[in-house]
């Protein structure tokens, strides 16, 4: 949608896109942080009681959306997903971006699940250590979001993702080390900073 509503400027999709991720960040910010006091508060079973709530909420607010109409035109002319993929991967800009976002796409969700087994592990099972390492990471990329708007005014995109793709790798090598809670929640911040730098333009780019 970004393209119809932006035109195919680089500079303004990445804005956009990184306004989107705003949003979605913010939410990882908030959220962590809330679970990890309710967790302490009142039981991790009676949080997943109210997750699963939200979710009931959610799906109620969805089905109530109107419907359009499928456009079905173009279907039978299309020459399949396979077709997609071998024009992407044919093109060398295009390869490594799919290459590179199916990386980190399989490799922070690991990052990210580690995070409360460390709380567990190192910091005597403590759910708000957890949901505060989770938050670090959801208010760095939440910040991130804010730099990538004037920097890609003055850094090609497809240069700044590559210093986001270094920026955000570097400082979960330092995870391992044994270190006091607020020096991880201080590399997550770092990390998560790079992730919208590292996402809008990619996305864009790929748009």
């Amino acid at each position: 949608l970004l393209p119809e509503a932006l035109g195919d400027d680089e500079v303004a999709v990445t804005t956009g896109n990184a306004l989107i991720e705003a949003s979605t960040w913010g939410t990882q910010l908030a959220g962590p942080a809330l679970a990890g006091f309710l967790i302490a508060a009142i039981g991790a079973l009676n949080v997943l009681w109210i997750d699963a709530g939200t979710f009931v909420v959610s799906a109620l607010v969805l089905y109530g959306l109107p419907r359009p109409a499928a456009d079905l035109s173009g279907a039978a002319a299309s020459p399949g997903l396979l077709a997609g993929a071998r024009y992407a991967l044919r093109d060398s800009l295009l390869a490594r971006l799919i290459t590179a976002a199916t990386g980190y796409g399989l490799v922070v969700p690991f990052v990210l699940i580690a995070l409360p087994i460390m709380a567990d592990v190192r910091y005597a099972a403590n759910p708000k250590v957890a949901g505060w390492l989770l938050a670090a990471w959801g208010g760095g990329a939440l910040a991130g979001t804010f730099v990538v708007m004037p920097a890609v005014q003055r850094i090609p995109p497809i240069l700044l993702g590559a210093i986001a793709a270094v920026g955000l790798a570097v400082p979960l090598w330092l995870l391992p080390v044994s270190q006091p809670a607020w020096t991880v929640a201080v590399l997550m911040v770092i990390s998560g900073v790079f992730v919208p730098m590292l996402n809008a333009p990619a996305f864009a780019l790929l748009t």
